[in-house]
């Protein structure tokens, strides 16, 4: 099995953050709630959000 990075699509990167962050400090969703740093890091062609 080979590892490969797969990426997010550059025009979903703000949306995929904004989820992730909005879920993880939403109680209903995840308790407890926990801050977030998310980062996108640029890997080849690819972007990728490092949390």
């Amino acid at each position: 099995m080979m590892d490969r990075v797969e990426g997010v699509l550059e025009e979903k990167v703000q949306t995929l953050i904004d989820a992730i962050v909005s879920n993880a400090n939403n109680p209903q969703t995840l308790l407890p709630t926990f801050y977030l740093s998310p980062e996108v890091i640029h890997y080849e062609d690819r972007k990728i959000v490092y949390l």
